[in-house]
């Protein structure tokens, strides 16, 4: 064949399946679901000879999209040939469409032609710009193509091609303009593209751009590149190529786990669910879903980090984690997660129907918030685990079932459990929920309807004389509306029985240790309300009498009891009901739960008060004393809030009358109340009763400490009221362990602070002296 001279150099082989436009070019190439496909049949509309000839060239021209560049120059002519092995081109030439004779390895016909390049020492490109239609983000695509030769020298070292691709609407020519980055890809070895069997003509070459992220209408320019080098090909000493049946497709997204596959390896993951597909090549490119189509078992650590990546458990399947998965999981219906993982995965769309099972108590890799699962389980297996960090710090709504068993509990802390049905709670008396923190459990309820809360309470401490007794204890609350409007309910229960519903002195003798708190939403009363309180014998303290209880409700700055009630046993758990309940508030049980009704350890036969101007001079006997160290004097003037004025010393053991007094000489005007706390020297208080007395005249500057949060969980506040200068503050246990100690100035803004977040639950007594005297408050730590 005559070696023809062009101002071009190069040739090279390219494949389409569109028809030879006749005079501009047609729509621009796209990627579509289906991919891109162009097998270059049509490259010279039909009017090449069959063994040799010309047809003009032109980008985006012959073939929709495609450029070519030979020797750094647009081609002009596309030359025809047929058969392999065809005359080398040793000087310019144009790019060649390669045309094989029905005499080839292949059979493939005469019409069957592909674009390709032969050249001595010059370099070709041909590529095609393609527009992403397929309405998602494309992470990874996937290109195929035939690698043809249309000469072969027979050299050890077959000759290769190198694939290059860029991203952006500022990449319109093949060419390395400026501003433009092109990246290479590589085949799996590492190494560029070539027909590796030297007796072949062809090989199907399949390979991946990844790492990209490529928008909806996004365009990507992908580009061929046949380099030859000069010394090489100034004796033709290497192959020359063509391609043919170029499919850029979006790859494969969605896999599929096979049966007993290792979940850890990209083999195990197939895009094909019945295995017939092609495997994942990581997890971390974005934009992939590993369904579990197969119950499966992580047995070592996985991580899926591709951006908007995912597991996907199907629907009736089981996800077994032994091993920490990284990775947001969907659950479809019926799906299940068992978690014995030290840490739980990032939860994405969660079907009502699925469950999820904890086994250990695994905070989430990521946050979790506004997830509303469907079925939840909490399986200590036995060994009273708290399940307190299980979903960080974002509140939990299950829709579905909750179940807590094997000791296993839900500690709340400050998230709060929205339960859309209450009543599917299952629970026992060693597996509940706790929230002793500010975290409630929330859920609906209407007239007629009853719902019964496992709540529970956790004491690290034991103390006789505070009430709080160690370890876990059964708490639940059952209520019924029996007349009034619905709404959302919360509620919640503590380890401990105040006089004052949240404050005042704690009880400890004759009460179930527990309060139980009770809001509605909104917050407007009922008609009826019936209460139901249950506990097992972890929270009866001494001297409790289950025939003459009551069912108190903290109301008015007082406890209502009610009427003595009887409470009732069933399989170890005590109950004791109330109705007529119509607004809500702390409720507790107890034989008597107002502290001037408990039996004081000081017989107090007389407390008196009597004016003078603006002064009080209080008056009191007892009949009998133990081991009473001081009375602390309480002035109010609303009758509800009361502050420390003053301590009068006790005479400790006694058995006879004996009289005190003190003077409140600066008495403030109006109704002033006063009552008397007695302390004993173990630091335990009993109240007096309260009474009033008119003040004519006289200014307050009572001594009194304010004392906030209490009770607290950790750090506590205390501001001061009358009292300035320089002062000891001395913080203790009941038992008369001394915790801290301060010096300070009073009579500034800043309150005196204290972390109890390292002591045990008790109570605790601080104290201010100055000069003037000393006052002291009580401090319940939970």
């Amino acid at each position: 064949m005559k070696l023809l001279h062009w101002l071009v150099v190069s040739a090279l082989f390219l494949a389409c399946c569109l028809t030879f436009p006749s005079t501009v070019a047609a729509q621009e190439p796209i990627i579509t679901p289906s991919g891109y496909i162009q097998r270059f049949d049509g490259i010279d509309n039909g009017k090449m000879p069959a063994t040799t000839g010309y047809v003009s060239w032109g980008d985006n021209y012959n073939v929709t999209g495609w450029h070519a560049l030979v020797g750094g120059v647009v081609p002009s002519q596309v030359k025809g040939e047929v058969g392999f092995d065809v005359n080398k081109f040793n000087s310019g030439g144009a790019l060649i469409c390669y045309n094989e004779s029905t005499v080839d390895k292949n059979n493939e016909s005469t019409s069957d032609k592909a674009l390709g390049f032969r050249s001595k020492g010059i370099d070709a490109f041909y590529g095609v710009q393609l527009t992403n239609m397929t309405g998602n983000t494309l992470y990874r695509l996937q290109v195929k193509f035939l690698l043809k030769a249309i000469y072969r020298k027979g050299n050890p070292v077959p000759h290769s091609l190198n694939i290059g691709y860029a991203i952006g609407s500022n990449v319109t020519s093949i060419n390395d303009a400026p501003g433009v980055t092109w990246s290479q890809i590589k085949n799996v070895d590492g190494k560029a593209f070539a027909i590796s069997n030297l007796e072949a003509r062809s090989a199907s070459i399949t390979t991946f751009i990844s790492g990209i992220e490529l928008n909806p209408g996004e365009k990507i320019f992908i580009r061929f590149e046949d380099k030859h080098t000069a010394a090489a090909n100034s004796s033709g000493n290497e192959d020359d190529l063509a391609i043919d049946n170029v499919e850029i497709n979006p790859a494969p997204t969605v896999f599929f786990n096979t049966i007993a596959g290792v979940l850890t390896e990209v083999a195990t993951w197939n895009s094909s669910s019945t295995g017939n597909g092609e495997p994942s090549l990581d997890f971390t490119h974005g934009g992939q879903q590993f369904n579990v189509q197969h119950d499966a078992v992580l047995a070592s650590a996985l991580t899926v980090s591709g951006t908007n990546s995912k597991v996907v458990v199907k629907a009736g399947k089981t996800l077994t984690l032994n091993a920490n998965l990284t990775a947001t999981i969907d659950l479809e219906a019926g799906a299940t997660l068992i978690v014995n993982s030290a840490t739980a995965p990032s939860f994405g769309q969660i079907d009502p129907t699925s469950t999820i099972v904890y086994n250990t108590d695994a905070p989430s890799s990521a946050s979790s918030n506004a997830v509303i699962y469907g079925n939840l389980t909490f399986d200590g297996n036995g060994n009273s685990r708290g399940f307190k960090n299980v979903m960080g710090s974002s509140n939990i709504h299950v829709k579905g079932h909750l179940v807590l068993k094997g000791k296993g509990r839900l500690d709340l802390g400050n998230r709060n459990l929205i339960i859309d049905n209450p009543n599917s709670i299952v629970a026992d008396t060693s597996s509940f929920i706790i929230a002793m923190g500010t975290g409630k459990v929330k859920f609906k309820m209407q007239e007629g309807e009853t719902v019964t809360i496992p709540l529970g309470t956790l004491t690290t401490t034991s103390a006789a004389n505070t009430g709080s007794v160690k370890g876990v204890r059964y708490a639940a609350i059952k209520l019924s509306l029996k007349r009034g409007s619905g709404g959302f309910f919360n509620v919640s229960a503590s380890d401990y029985v105040m006089s004052k519903g949240t404050g005042g002195v704690l009880l400890d003798k004759g009460v179930v240790a527990n309060t139980w708190f009770i809001e509605k939403e909104p917050s407007t009363e009922v008609s009826n309300m019936e209460v139901t309180l249950q506990w097992t014998k972890a929270s009866m303290t001494n001297e409790l009498d289950l025939t003459k209880l009551h069912l108190g409700h903290f109301e008015n700055d007082t406890w209502d009891v009610g009427p003595s009630l009887i409470a009732t046993e069933s399989k170890g758990i005590y109950s004791l009901t109330r109705d007529g309940f119509r607004s809500f508030s702390p409720f507790a049980g107890g034989n008597s739960l107002n502290s001037q009704q408990m039996t004081l350890p000081v017989e107090l036969i007389s407390f008196k008060g009597s004016r003078s101007g603006g002064a009080v001079n209080l008056t009191w006997a007892t009949a009998s004393e133990k081991d009473n160290d001081y009375f602390q004097v309480e002035r109010s003037q609303d009758g509800k809030n009361f502050s420390s004025i003053g301590q009068v010393k006790g005479n400790g053991t006694s058995h006879a009358v004996l009289a005190y007094n003190f003077l409140d000489a600066s008495a403030p005007e109006g109704t002033v109340y006063y009552r008397l706390k007695q302390v004993d020297f173990d630091g335990k208080s009993e109240s007096s009763k309260v009474i009033a007395i008119k003040v004519n005249g006289g200014k307050s500057n009572g001594a009194s400490l304010e004392v906030y949060p209490n009770p607290t969980f950790n750090k506590v506040s205390v501001s001061s009221a009358g009292l300035k200068g320089p002062a000891k503050v001395t913080l203790s246990q009941s038992n008369g362990r001394l915790v801290g100690q301060k010096q300070v100035s009073l009579g500034f803004d800043s309150p005196i602070t204290f972390d109890l977040s390292s002591q045990p639950a008790g109570v605790y007594f601080l104290q201010v002296q100055t000069d003037s005297g000393k006052v002291t408050t009580r401090i319940v730590k939970q």
